[in-house]
């Protein structure tokens, strides 16, 4: 599959011909596309989503720059945190793993990170 120019997938392949509102039924087995209230999508191509390999150091960086994050400040992060295709990694669906570390705590921790002035590794 293809991003396509705006992330929503190519011209009759986009990301929401496959992917649904929400995650299919667990009776549906594993290996169906997940679904997401929001409407699934990547970010456009200019906007690539590369985090592997990437140090943490950097990648904090990368993280807290608007130029490379789609114009966020703090504030705008925090709030991308409740964006249901964040969230859907809590809850991804049958034969999917969650993110193993409780919302809540994850929320808590970067909102502690947030207050200390978002500091990174090796800074």
């Amino acid at each position: 599959m293809l991003r396509g120019p705006t992330g929503h997938g190519m011209a009759g392949a986009e990301c929401t011909t496959c992917h649904g509102p929400t995650n299919p039924p667990d009776s549906f087995g594993m290996h169906v596309p997940p679904g997401v209230s929001k409407g699934w999508h990547m970010p456009p191509p200019e906007m690539p989503m590369v985090f592997v390999g990437v140090a943490p150091g950097a990648l904090c960086e990368q993280i807290k720059d608007p130029a490379r994050n789609g114009g966020k400040d703090m504030a705008a992060l925090r709030v991308h945190l409740e964006d249901p295709l964040v969230t859907w990694g809590w809850n991804p669906g049958a034969g999917r793993t969650p993110i193993p570390t409780p919302y809540a705590q994850f929320v808590a921790a970067w909102e502690t990170w947030a207050r200390a002035g978002a500091p990174c590794p090796g800074g």
